[in-house]
């Protein structure tokens, strides 16, 4: 008889120790879930992060006010995430940077061509006179200019 009683014991400690285990295997798949689940949710953000900042650059580049806001969301990125690795601002790719450099020289030479030619349609009527002091006033202004 205790035999039959200590085999129900061990069949009831088994039975407990299944559902135990079960248990533990369940609070294990939902853990493991939950970990996939923020992950994913994470890499869903940050790619939604650069969908949105493209699309922007996108869809505001095509007026002219557009290309600016373009170029300065370009810039911010450059900086904030190419340079100091932001975690909040995606990386421009290699193709953008290069985009994004070409531009910036373009907007450098501009800019010096208008200034330039500025300072010579101010100076128009001094060149008629005296070409030699138009030339001379026309070097100082672009030494002063570039801050020599």
């Amino acid at each position: 008889m205790s035999e039959l009683v200590q085999q129900l014991d061990e069949e009831q400690e088994d039975g407990i120790n299944k559902r135990r285990l079960a248990k533990v295997k369940q609070a294990v798949k939902k853990r493991r879930q939950k970990i996939v689940a923020d992950k994913a949710k994470k890499k869903i953000q940050d790619l939604q992060k650069k969908a949105i900042l493209k699309a922007a650059k996108g869809g505001t580049a095509a007026t002219l006010l557009g290309l600016v806001i373009t170029y300065a969301i370009m810039t911010v990125q450059f900086i904030a995430g190419n340079i100091f690795a932001s975690k909040n601002i995606p990386k421009l790719s290699f193709a953008e940077v290069i985009i994004w450099a070409c531009v910036t020289f373009l907007i450098i030479i501009g800019t010096i061509t208008a200034l330039t030619i500025l300072i010579i349609m101010a100076m128009g009527a001094i060149s008629v006179a005296c070409p030699l002091c138009a030339l001379n006033m026309f070097g100082a202004e672009i030494i002063k200019i570039l801050g020599f």
